[in-house]
């Protein structure tokens, strides 16, 4: 955990529904309630057109 943020790598790629945001995510705390929570790809970089480039096992 780094500023309130938590890192997950996963051994697969995350998927979402569609190429937007990823929706509908919770985590849950020490008292193992669950809440929503904002999630977002790595961002490694730029492509050609200077667009973010995304680490899709990383959220």
């Amino acid at each position: 955990v780094e500023e309130g943020k938590i890192i997950l790598k996963m051994d697969t790629w995350v998927r979402a529904v569609t190429n937007g945001p990823i929706e509908g995510f919770a985590i849950a705390g020490k008292d193992r309630r669950f809440q929503p929570a904002e999630a977002e790809w790595l961002v490694t970089g730029k492509d050609q057109h200077n667009r973010p480039k995304h680490d899709r096992r990383v959220i």
